[in-house]
């Protein structure tokens, strides 16, 4: 996307992402959330597809009508006043509400090929389009006109798939919605889903906070200079994923069978925190190479690459380290670190944005999962069981100082790569046999 459309309009596409999030969170009310949890329970699927989609279909029907044609929207994400984007944007909240759902009934039925395959088709439609573009227009500046509707096609055609997939439910649902309301069960549905769609929010704060304050601190062009240096980080997204799918069952399994519960903890702890700071270690080594990869105009990526691996990664650490908040069902707690953590960021981005830039949002969100990480920690096990978490918390500051000191050019980029690699070189010497020890565990798969 770099190479077709300006820092600009990839910041526009950015935010657009963002504001697709946050309507999905105010329209579904968490009620997707519900639709997962109840589906086993509920014999009639059409009933609780009809109570999970009618208030979030009700709501988009009344701010479709407040905004339709006029620009109020276009103007607020894209900075532009065109009532066609704004109803643009309109079919894609409609896309992206609907798809969400959708998704959620191939994952509930099992269907993992469907369900992956549907999760990457907007994507794929987009990057198809992008070089149809390339290859007619052959400029590195294509009109953003030509890319929002891109990005609405994209999202038409993956809603269209998931309609297709699931055509019998939807049709049924939508000849016989009226009969199907049961308001008790959406008082059930929205009793569970409240706290979820609170805290939804509240996150979805944390992770959005970055772009919102580059464009109104900073600029457009910074927000697209920082969504690419994102986008580089995709693999951090991966594993997240991943990882928080397979973590908490298995944790529960361990739980339920009186495994060591502790003891499995502090080695997974200390295994992935060592593999986060290698991973670290190897971007901040070999960040200078992007160079190479991306147009004129993108150099200072390279300088902040590493910082926009916190997110994905302390995340994925903090599901190991704070499981006791679950193990303990004090889910409520949830809410301190990610309040605190949201406010450490909206005061990281306030100080730094202006002086740094796409860097200090980096770093600023950088530092804010740190704390996020650590009061989720500490809470754990103050509610439960005291984990090893020294090495951890030390580990981790000197991966932040470094990150930091090349983000905001204290230290230079050739210094910063002869101290990743000294501490990729004695992190491997000095913790090789927990690294054998492991690959041996998952070899045995024990």
């Amino acid at each position: 996307m770099a190479w077709a459309f300006s820092k600009e309009d990839i910041g526009r596409v950015a935010l657009l992402s963002v504001f697709l999030n946050l309507s999905f969170l105010t329209l579904a009310l968490g009620l997707d959330q519900s639709f997962l949890r109840f589906y086993n329970e509920i014999e009639d699927k059409k009933k609780l597809l009809c109570n999970a989609l009618f208030p979030g279909i009700i709501l988009f029907s009344i701010t479709a009508l407040l905004l339709l044609n006029s620009s109020t929207l276009s103007k607020w994400i894209f900075d532009l006043e065109n009532t066609t984007y704004t109803n643009l944007i309109l079919l894609c909240i409609f896309c992206h509400l609907l798809s969400r759902i959708s998704s959620s009934i191939l994952r509930m039925n099992e269907e993992a090929a469907l369900f992956s395959i549907t999760q990457s088709i907007q994507k794929i439609i987009l990057i198809i389009g992008i070089i149809i573009l390339l290859n007619k227009y052959n400029t590195g500046s294509i009109d953003f006109y030509f890319l929002i509707y891109l990005v609405s096609i994209s999202w038409l055609v993956l809603l269209l798939v998931h309609l297709l997939l699931n055509w019998r439910l939807f049709i049924c649902v939508f000849n016989k919605c009226i009969n199907l309301i049961d308001f008790s069960l959406l008082s059930k549905l929205f009793k569970y889903s409240f706290p979820l769609a609170l805290n939804g929010l509240l996150f979805w704060g944390l992770t959005a906070l970055d772009k919102i304050s580059l464009k109104y601190l900073s600029s457009l062009s910074d927000v697209g200079l920082y969504s690419i240096a994102t986008s580089l980080a995709f693999a951090g997204f991966i594993l997240k994923s991943m990882f928080s799918s397979i973590w908490v069952p298995l944790v529960y399994k361990w739980h339920s069978q009186h495994i060591d519960v502790k003891g499995n903890i502090n080695e997974m702890a200390n295994y992935i925190t060592l593999f986060i700071v290698l991973v670290f270690s190897c971007v901040g080594m070999f960040s200078w190479t992007i160079d190479f990869f991306l147009p004129p105009g993108y150099e200072n990526i390279k300088l902040f690459l590493a910082a926009c691996l916190g997110y994905p990664l302390l995340y994925m650490l903090s599901e190991i380290t704070s499981i006791g908040i679950n193990l303990t069902k004090r889910t409520v707690l949830s809410f301190i670190p990610t309040l605190i953590a949201l406010a450490m960021n909206l005061l990281g981005n306030f100080f730094l944005i202006p002086i740094y830039g796409a860097a200090g949002a980096a770093v600023s969100t950088l530092i804010s999962f740190f704390f996020f990480l650590l009061i989720r920690t500490e809470i754990s096990c103050f509610v439960w069981e005291k984990i090893e978490r020294r090495k951890v918390y030390v580990l981790l500051l000197l991966c932040i100082l470094i990150t930091t000191l090349t983000a905001f050019k204290v230290i230079t980029i050739s210094f910063s790569i002869l101290i990743w690699l000294i501490i990729f070189i004695i992190i491997s010497i000095v913790h090789k046999n927990s690294f054998i020890e492991l690959f041996h565990r998952l070899k045995n798969r024990e």
